[in-house]
């Protein structure tokens, strides 16, 4: 893996962990935890003051932490970034939209898209300060909080990127609401939905540099199987990274 693609850092960065849940069933043996998504972002510090501000969790400096997860922000750097988009937008549930967007709305926060009927549910997309896009989601039964991690995968390949994260992870593929339209695997209350339909904000960090960290039980059998799983690996010592179908950074450390 080319150097410009990740930061050594970031292996470093505090991690809580969520542990990768089958539905209504018991973790299989392999199941990674996840740890921590980490992102960029031109004011880490500001981004994490305005997640915190309009969404809860526990800010510390540049992270926030959403119940027994964290989001992480580095500064982008002076070389700029490469696109890559492999997440459409990070989203978190609500207890009423239409009255977030209006708090939203007055703060200023751009609009991408307005509420939504989806099914069972109601939606809608805002930007955060860099332009990332962020959906905010409420439906019966939704727990208020970070809700899931939606990364684009084209439909002809979402059969195989669901694959891959069931074999990589664990977890098993369900639909949210009931919807085709949001396959994913559902991770201890938190989503990672694959679609290629969801709109998203043309934003001033890209995606490089984005990835999500994950704890193994054993890191030397990790890095044995999942390397097989990804055209590109590095080898962190302490640790693998691997690329997943999407193009997004997976580390996996123990």
């Amino acid at each position: 893996m080319s150097a410009h693609l990740y930061e050594r850092r970031l292996t470093l960065l505090p991690l809580l962990l969520i542990t990768t849940l089958t539905l209504g069933d018991s973790p299989p043996a392999n199941a990674a935890q996840l740890d921590s998504i980490q992102l960029l972002a031109t004011n880490p510090s500001a981004t994490a003051k305005w997640y915190a501000s309009n969404f809860g969790g526990k800010r510390s400096d540049a992270s926030v932490k959403f119940g027994n997860a964290t989001i992480a922000w580095n500064k982008v750097p002076e070389s700029g970034v490469t696109a890559n988009p492999a997440i459409a937008h990070i989203g978190f549930a609500v207890e009423g939209v239409e009255r977030k967007l209006a708090a939203l709305r007055k703060a200023n926060v751009e609009i991408i898209k307005d509420v939504h009927e989806g099914p069972q549910s109601r939606w809608a997309i805002v930007a955060d300060p860099d332009g990332r896009a962020v959906g905010i989601i409420e439906y019966e039964g939704a727990v208020p909080g970070l809700h899931h991690l939606m990364l684009n995968a084209p439909l002809r390949e979402r059969r195989s990127t669901l694959g891959w994260y069931q074999k990589v992870v664990g977890g098993e593929v369900a639909n949210l609401r009931n919807s085709p339209l949001w396959t994913g695997i559902l991770t201890n209350n938190i989503w990672l939905l694959f679609s290629d339909d969801m709109p998203r904000a043309d934003t001033k960090t890209d995606y490089t540099n984005a990835s999500i960290t994950w704890r193994v039980d054993d890191i030397a059998q990790a890095k044995e199987l999942y390397a097989k799983r990804s055209q590109s690996e590095e080898d962190l010592g302490e640790g693998i990274a691997i690329v997943d179908p999407c193009g997004l950074i997976e580390r996996f450390i123990e």
